[in-house]
């Protein structure tokens, strides 16, 4: 199997993430209530002498899993039952996995020779398999990478535990349609997404994704089969066509069974089994069959004329370059590759900062 020149960069240009690439914050790791307790021989109950040990062990408990324990707080200089009460809010409320998983926490305190000895009991409104599926991640790449494989797969929930994170839903959602766009080849069917953080602020959260689809699950699967089936067969025919020459040679095999239509499908299987498609749509299949022959290849989401609008950013000989298959040149000889200055004098619009130079640029 040959291999394409430059296909190298394809990878450097997709970790741009999905349709443009527009969210690429990166986060570091916070570790949160990070103090180990001091745990007794029978795992169930743990010494404390302060109030950050009382959120410890209540943390503890709950990532263990546990429905009771018991907690011996030794020379404690504050009011026991406050701070109790104060820790059990500040742990179901605030701590991450607390604000998903329990539902309440409940404590009794009875007064020993030597201390004060607590009776936990946690009420769970998720499953031990539930908490034990939650996936960590830390920046944006992470995230998105997590919620392709999700889209991919069809999944109806996705749960990840966001570290120093400073985003909101809005930012979730971007990252959600850039690892959509990603892949035209699962790309069948965009969900509607829902966004449930616990808590709802902070650096350190839980969200939880739920995903909702038009299709069904056997029907996704057809449609997957059948665009792998058309893909496999145009990137046969035009296998052997290299450099700029192979870009056209895939862009012409889309036109020939595809016609635009700004009401059409938005995928690469309405372009290429219904042979009907709006500008995603044929962004998509070109996206798509780049990909299977190893041409670098990015989608673009922006506007033209003010209307929302897609297109491709390919690599040719000269340098990248906008390929529009919604607007194919009219006159003889007018190559379709476009520079930056001739998208922005035709009235498009894009976040350049997210997409490589193309040729000059545009005169603001």
């Amino acid at each position: 199997m040959k291999k394409r020149t430059l296909a190298a960069l394809l990878c450097a240009v997709l970790l741009l993430g999905g349709c443009s690439g527009l969210l690429n914050r990166e986060y570091s790791l916070v570790t949160v209530h990070s103090a180990a307790p001091t745990v007794d021989s029978d795992q169930l109950t743990i010494r404390v002498e302060s109030y950050q040990d009382l959120v410890n062990a209540l943390i503890y408990f709950i990532n263990q899993g546990q429905e009771t324990g018991t907690i011996r707080l030794y020379n404690y200089p504050y009011d026991v039952e406050l701070d109790l009460e104060g820790a059990c809010a500040e742990v179901s409320q605030e701590d991450p996995v607390g604000a998903y998983a329990v539902a309440s926490i409940r404590c009794s305190v009875t007064p020993i020779v030597s201390c004060y000895e607590a009776n936990i009991q946690i009420d769970y409104r998720r499953t031990p398999e539930q908490v034990a599926a939650v996936i960590p991640v830390t920046g944006a790449s992470a995230i998105r990478t997590q919620l392709r494989e999700a889209l991919a797969a069809y999944r109806e929930e996705i749960v990840l535990r966001l570290s120093y994170f400073d985003g909101d839903e809005e930012y979730l959602q971007a990252l959600l349609r850039e690892a959509y766009c990603s892949t035209p080849e699962t790309a069948l069917d965009f969900p509607r997404a829902s966004v449930r953080f616990y808590p709802e602020d902070g650096r350190q959260r839980i969200a939880e994704i739920t995903f909702a689809y038009q299709l069904s699950r056997a029907d996704l699967a057809q449609r997957r089969q059948e665009l792998d089936r058309l893909a496999g067969q145009i990137s046969n025919q035009v296998w052997d066509a290299l450099g700029d020459e192979g870009l056209l040679s895939v862009r012409q095999a889309i036109l020939e069974t595809a016609e635009y239509d700004p009401e059409g499908g938005s995928t690469a299987y309405h372009a290429l089994a219904e042979h009907r498609a709006d500008s995603l749509g044929l962004a998509m299949a070109m996206s798509l069959l780049c990909r299977r022959l190893e041409f670098p290849c990015l989608i673009v989401e922006g506007t033209v004329d003010g209307t929302p609008h897609c297109w491709n950013i390919v690599s040719t000989q000269s340098g990248y370059r906008h390929l529009d298959l919604s607007r194919p040149p009219e006159t003889e000889g007018v190559s379709p590759f476009r520079s930056d200055r001739d998208m922005f004098q035709a009235g498009f619009r894009w976040d350049s900062s997210a997409t490589p130079l193309c040729g000059e640029q545009p005169e603001v």
